[in-house]
């Protein structure tokens, strides 16, 4: 039995990404005891995953005082491993037997790679796939919008993401909807909106533009354990690149992706089923612009045509259907 700290992201995204690493440790010996330390978000679902004996969530302090406070709850420990995916300086004044910090393969690397493929290829492993693999729980909170003699689809939409940038416009949702549901395979889907609570401007927009029965907006209701229930119910996710669709892959749900100013090669929703669809630019091209600034209000997602996201939805979609059959 070995005792294993694992640092991950503040980010629901990252953290999902590197959650194989939880089971890769609980594969070396069942009785390893793991600490897992993250965000608030994700350790929301964290917390009842069936591998992590401790969880312990990161409140971000001013002048990075948080970093004192979470040294002060795992000093007192001699650790057999501590993996630091943050890089942080913690990690050197921790007693352990071994340190691994910022694990990434292709840190100096001019060609990015996966995550995924990064931390694998640092651990000279088979691929360490992202697993949220949580206790059986039962949230009826939300069940009334899946029975329904009517609609025989659900699609998970999540068109919020936590840097604007990142956000397709809530225009173009709006009009893919109305494309979609004059097709063949989404003519009895219903659609259901998922996000924060900051994001409940976007869910309000496009769902008051069409039928309640059609549109269920939840933007901002269910906690993030409750939304991995409803995205348990559903066909498909359709949302931009975000930790919802990181979490969405992760369920193995059949999981669609929008790519602007964030990399796609590092950050396409991992699994089988997944597809991730780009704008004509690159990154280095919509954020290499004078204009440029991280705190820009505004979406670079706008040369993402609606008709290049439905032709690449319908081809994605018959595909997985096909399988099924």
């Amino acid at each position: 039995m070995k005792k294993i700290l694992i640092i991950s992201s503040n980010r629901l995204g990252d953290s999902i990404l590197t959650s194989g690493l939880i089971e890769y440790y609980k594969k070396k010996n069942v009785m390893n005891l793991i600490t897992f330390v993250c965000g608030n978000l994700p350790a929301e679902i964290f917390i009842y995953s069936k591998n992590i004996d401790v969880v312990i969530p990161l409140n971000k302090r001013r002048m990075s005082f948080h970093w004192f406070i979470l040294w002060t709850k795992i000093f007192n420990n001699i650790w057999d491993e501590v993996i630091d995916l943050r890089g942080t300086g913690i990690s050197y004044f921790l007693f352990t037997k071994k340190r691994i910090i910022s694990p990434f393969f292709d840190k100096h690397k001019k060609k990015k790679i996966h995550k995924v493929v990064s931390i694998s290829k640092f651990f000279n492993s088979e691929t360490i796939q992202p697993k949220i693999d949580i206790k059986k729980i039962n949230i009826p909170r939300f069940k009334k919008y899946f029975i329904t003699d009517h609609f025989t689809n659900f699609i998970a939409v999540a068109p919020g993401a936590n840097w604007i940038p990142k956000q397709w416009p809530k225009e173009n949702f709006v009009k893919l909807f109305e494309k979609l549901t004059k097709k063949k395979f989404f003519r009895f889907s219903r659609f259901v909106l998922l996000g924060a609570k900051s994001e409940r401007n976007i869910g309000e927009y496009i769902s008051n533009l069409f039928d309640k029965k059609r549109i269920v907006n939840l933007i901002g209701e269910p906690s993030l354990i409750e939304i991995c229930t409803i995205l348990k119910k559903c066909n498909l996710f359709i949302g931009n690149d975000s930790g919802l669709m990181h979490l969405s892959a992760s369920l193995k749900i059949p999981t669609v992706g929008l790519f602007g100013p964030s990399d796609v090669n590092q950050y396409h929703p991992w699994g089988k089923n997944t597809l991730g669809i780009t704008t004509p630019e690159s990154p280095t091209e919509l954020m290499g612009v004078e204009s440029f600034s991280p705190k820009n209000k505004y979406s670079l997602m706008k040369s993402l045509e609606v008709l290049t996201v439905e032709k690449e939805i319908l081809k994605f979609y018959k595909r997985i259907n096909e399988k099924k059959k």
